[in-house]
């Protein structure tokens, strides 16, 4: 079992509590700051990882390519998820809110990914894919990380798997 840390915003021991630090913790927490009901003293965040964000934590820079995993937690038009961003001084800028990081992160650095739009996402049928390639590719998946250590890709599939259309 992993060892649990607290993170607290001083020394003192907090009146509110929440266990992990995604984002639900953190809007609760954000919350209770702006309804004046808590100071930054008053909260403790209670959790097992080394970072805050949960899903929504980001990584990488801009060689390497960057990864913000929580995308999926946005709802449609991000309504909710802004209004509260709205009122979160950036880290680095307190005169800018994280909502207007947000934005500006993604005018400078456009996503290309079009995984998860259903409009773009092939018909699994037109995969050729035989069931020797679907049990292959449910094996990869299952496989521990001592399975994979020292394998490649080609001795996971056969050459069909790599003339089909996945």
């Amino acid at each position: 079992m992993k060892q649990v840390s607290s993170v607290k915003t001083t020394g003192r021991q907090g009146r509110h509590y929440f266990l992990g630090g995604g984002i639900a913790s953190l809007a609760g927490a954000a919350l209770l700051l702006r309804g004046g009901q808590a100071s930054g003293r008053d909260l403790c965040i209670v959790k097992q990882s080394g970072g805050l964000g949960g899903s929504l934590d980001g990584s990488g820079d801009v060689q390497a390519g960057f990864l913000v995993r929580g995308d999926r937690v946005f709802e449609e038009h991000f309504v909710c998820t802004f209004a509260l961003f709205d009122g979160i001084s950036s880290f680095d800028d307190p005169d800018c809110s994280v909502s207007d990081e947000f934005w500006a992160f993604n005018r400078d650095y456009v996503s290309g990914s079009h995984s998860r739009k259903r409009c773009n996402a092939p018909d699994r049928h037109a995969l050729d894919l035989g069931w020797k390639d679907r049990l292959a590719l449910v094996r990869l998946t299952l496989a521990g990380e001592r399975k994979l250590e020292g394998k490649t890709i080609d001795s996971w599939f056969r050459q069909e798997f790599f003339d089909s259309s996945f």
